[in-house]
């Protein structure tokens, strides 16, 4: 644990130092901006910042998997214990700059008077936003060449896409002979909607509970499988 931690911090610096840096913080401002035209309340806060985190998540996840996709890792590699400490790194130094953007995103609706939020809303609202950091990381990992065997990342990248798809066009599908699709991909896909839409205060607390599981259930499953994939792979650097 300590040698994933000490990537993570490795990765997290090399990352600050080059322009990679650019792409996580113009997405959070940008979309910041897109966002927050116009106050919002605290809900829509909520459900904002955990996209505009999970987002901003995928491409550093991205960004980081190509860096480390070279020659030059074999050396990182052969250091460590197993394979699934370089994941492991991955998700912590995304982690960790994901809470830097959730600072960042928060302090920026705060003192432009966006949105009216009280302390306890932040203390409920932040567990959500770490789930969903963490499972958009683990799903980044997925959709790494780095991690992939046989072209998994294609079949991943699609697979999302139709997923997304088919939540998008729910209302359309129930009417129609593809009812029943729609209704699994929506109770498949609830915990992680509930956590990105839920209100800031939930009138439940089991079902908040349920969510959050779910989404780190999701997540622990999805790296799971990434770092079964890395496991054995025959390394082929793309430099």
């Amino acid at each position: 644990m300590s040698r994933a931690v000490a990537l993570a911090w490795f990765l997290l610096k090399e990352l600050a130092r080059s322009l990679g840096i650019i792409a996580p913080l113009g997405l959070t401002l940008a979309l910041y901006w897109i966002f927050f035209e116009w106050p919002g309340d605290v809900n829509y806060f909520a459900a904002t910042g955990g996209f505009t985190l999970m987002v901003a998540t995928l491409v550093t996840v991205l960004l980081l998997a190509s860096q480390l996709n070279r020659n030059s890792s074999t050396v990182t590699l052969l250091r460590l214990a197993r394979r699934t400490e370089l994941l492991a790194a991955m998700v912590v130094c995304v982690a960790v700059l994901a809470a830097l953007l959730a600072l960042l995103y928060t302090a920026l609706a705060i003192l432009q008077a966006k949105v009216a939020i009280a302390p306890v809303e932040l203390l409920l609202i932040a567990p959500r936003w770490l789930a969903l950091t963490l499972f958009a990381a683990s799903l980044g990992l997925m959709l790494t060449r780095l991690t992939s065997r046989g072209g998994s990342y294609l079949f991943t990248f699609v697979a999302l896409v139709l997923f997304a798809t088919v939540v998008e066009l729910r209302g359309v599908l129930v009417r129609g002979s593809f009812a029943w699709l729609a209704e699994a991909v929506a109770a498949i896909s609830s915990p992680v909607t509930n956590a990105l839409q839920a209100p800031a205060v939930p009138t439940s607390g089991a079902t908040y509970l349920l969510s959050l599981a779910g989404t780190l259930l999701f997540a622990a499953g999805l790296f799971s499988l990434a770092a079964w994939l890395f496991w054995r792979k025959d390394l082929l650097w793309s430099e």
